[in-house]
């Protein structure tokens, strides 16, 4: 069974809840959080809003009460947008610009471990190095090893990889010996 390891963003699910809340609709905590398009998203769709509710305040006829209807017809969907997000930054469910998880309150009081995809353990364990090691040099020298084509395949138990030939003992990927 493998491991799921999730990796957490370096950005404040805090700050980016204030900003949120703070600003609503103008997306500025979607541009810290790394989401560009979003932020240029919410912008634009409020920008168009202001622009049609400018329209209707400042002008004399009908068309005043039209333009700030307009300008709030525009801004719903922003809104629900802005709440949208709200709720995934508040459950923890938000990512941001690079995919990772916003989820903690305080990233600066965590290791690296939470904001690596590699795993820290493995790399500081020499034997968990040798084996990869091992794995690449099994992976090189298996066109140097007579197989016939009929010869079965194997699945790793640890990751899942599958093996062209049986008389190759290790996996190619995480190393694993042939269980029997």
């Amino acid at each position: 069974m493998s491991e799921y390891k999730e990796i957490f963003s370096r950005k404040s699910r805090k700050t980016a809840l204030i900003l949120c809340i703070v600003f609503k609709e103008l997306g500025i905590h979607d541009f810290y959080l790394g989401r560009i398009g979003a932020g240029f998203g919410h912008l634009a769709i409020s920008m168009v809003a202001i622009l049609f509710m400018c329209v209707g305040f400042y002008s004399d006829s009908y068309g005043s009460s039209a333009g700030q209807f307009m300008g709030y017809l525009v801004d719903i969907p922003n809104v629900i947008w802005t709440i949208y997000e709200l709720v995934q930054i508040a459950s923890g469910r938000m990512t941001d610009g690079e995919g990772k998880t916003v989820k903690l309150w305080n990233p600066d009081e965590y290791t690296e471990e939470y904001f690596s995809d590699t795993d820290v353990t493995a790399v500081e364990n020499s034997s968990s190095v040798e084996t990869a090691f091992n794995s690449n040099m099994s992976v090189e020298n298996q066109d140097n090893i007579e197989h016939s084509p009929d010869e079965p395949r194997w699945t790793c138990k640890k990751c899942g990889n599958i093996m062209n030939y049986e008389s190759v003992s290790n996996c190619s990927i995480c190393g694993e010996k042939k269980t029997e």
